[in-house]
């Protein structure tokens, strides 16, 4: 609804009697917020006539409608600083949510509405309140976002603190996770598996029963930073495989070892480290017996060379970036491989990949005369080829959770420019299948390529447009 047509309810409803609006005593003045709530009462009649059954809704995609005016005379109306608790308050008590519903089956979305916070939580059953923390949770960040309903079962997860399994079941669905690489952030799990969190550590207290970041490690998890790990108990069997893969991203690095044991507190940095210095520093504190140790490196160093390898070379060699703009590749985990040299645009041409093969002695099964195979190689270990500037993705393979959610970024910024995806023959580079979007609605985005992927779209032999 526009700005015009609430201005006319407006009107229509201050010719009325006082009495008649919401919450406002008879026989007084009315104010704006009177007003406005009863305004929202006739734009919810309007927009909410056919909400659909929850057990209907397969997905929701929500955005905020925030007008910053009114906010800042609710500010001054209530003499309120201008602070996060404030901004989240007006929000829940005054804002609207525009929400699309989709059916997880056929991917079509069939109905949409204009929601309160409050609303939210009276709508949709036993998800109402889960649905509203998480709506009002992403559009606070980002001012919209999308959700699956089997996702808010998650916030009714119950976990057993004193059991590891527990933890590491409920973290893996609250927080971003896969394989451990140079400089990401956050926790590797006892069962070998990293959880990724932000800037703050913190963000492992979204796990029921869990206290904070010093509760989280004392429970034998080990905390990653950028150039150093935390470790407050004697290393799992997985942890240590995962561990290796830390010492091989910092074999030209220095990384600083922090072990709390007793009470004492023991740091130790290494310089250009291998697996053995660190498991020898770690057995000598928490008394492993060195066989076992040793064998543990040699099952794990012998093994043979895997995707994630791949990956962590092209890391090394490249770097990541968090600017969607300097980007060459998605990797499968949704980290950005920086292809720029000038820090201002991707200014490294994508076969430049070609070098990780090289300088490694890496073969491919492709055609090796041309560059493109080894970009093509790369896409076939599962990252993703783009270039957020001409709006263009290409890839072989169907993109992980981590993946989908950097298309949907790059959908976002292209909203005005058109998006392209090439899906790619694995065998020979060729595009066996395009989508061509003018406006590119994430959401669509998605739905699209994991409908090709699973049969939705019928795969042709010939270059076609969707």
């Amino acid at each position: 609804m526009n700005k015009k047509r609430k201005k006319n309810i407006i009107k229509d409803y201050e010719s009325e009697k006082d009495e008649q609006m919401i919450g406002c005593e008879p026989n007084s003045t009315p104010t704006y917020f009177h007003i406005k709530e009863a305004v929202k009462k006739v734009l919810n009649e309007w927009y909410n006539r056919n909400i659909p059954d929850i057990s209907e809704i397969g997905e929701f995609e929500y955005y905020l409608d925030f007008d910053e005016d009114e906010y800042m005379e609710y500010l001054q109306d209530n003499e309120l600083e201008d602070n996060e608790e404030n901004k989240r308050t007006f929000i829940m008590d005054y804002s609207e949510f525009d929400i699309n519903f989709y059916d997880s089956e056929t991917y079509h979305q069939f109905g949409s509405a204009r929601m309160s916070y409050s609303e939210i939580e009276d709508s949709f059953g036993e998800f109402g309140e889960a649905l509203a923390a998480h709506i009002l949770n992403d559009c606070i960040k980002y001012g919209q976002g999308r959700i699956e309903k089997n996702e808010l079962l998650y916030s009714k997860i119950t976990v057993d603190v004193n059991d590891p399994n527990s933890i590491n079941a409920a973290a893996v669905k609250i927080l971003p996770n896969g394989e451990y690489y140079k400089g990401c952030r956050g926790f590797i799990l006892t069962n070998g598996v990293v959880v990724y969190t932000e800037q703050e550590h913190n963000h492992c207290s979204e796990i029921p029963g869990i206290k904070g970041t010093v509760d989280f490690i004392k429970r034998g998890n080990i905390r990653v930073l950028m150039d150093s790990i935390d470790v407050w108990t004697k290393p799992t069997i997985e942890q240590k495989r995962t561990l290796v893969k830390v010492a091989r991203c910092y074999a030209n690095d220095d990384l600083v070892v922090s072990v709390i044991y007793n009470g004492c507190e023991k740091y130790k940095t290494f310089t250009n480290v291998n697996a053995e210095e660190l498991f020898d520093f770690l057995d000598n504190i928490y008394g492993v017996n060195e066989s076992i140790s040793r064998i543990i490196r040699e099952e794990i160093e012998n093994t043979l060379f895997e995707d994630n390898d791949l990956f962590q070379l092209a890391i090394d060699e490249y770097g990541l970036t968090n600017r969607l703009g300097l980007g060459g590749f998605i990797l499968p985990n949704g980290g950005l491989l920086k292809f720029s040299d000038s820090n201002d645009v991707r200014d490294i041409d994508h076969r430049n990949i070609e070098r990780i093969y090289k300088s490694n002695n890496i073969d491919i099964p492709l055609d090796k005369q041309y560059r493109f195979s080894y970009v093509v190689d790369f896409m076939n270990h599962g990252a993703i080829r783009y270039d957020s500037k001409n709006g263009t993705i290409s890839f072989t393979k169907e993109p992980t959770k981590q993946q989908y959610a950097v298309i949907q970024q790059i959908a976002r910024v292209n909203m005005r420019n058109g998006l392209y995806i090439d899906i790619i023959n694995s065998q020979n580079g060729d595009v066996i299948y395009s989508f061509e979007y003018d406006i590119p609605m994430p959401l669509k985005v998605v739905k699209d390529i994991h409908k090709y992927f699973n049969g939705g779209i019928q795969q042709l032999n010939e270059n076609s447009r969707a």
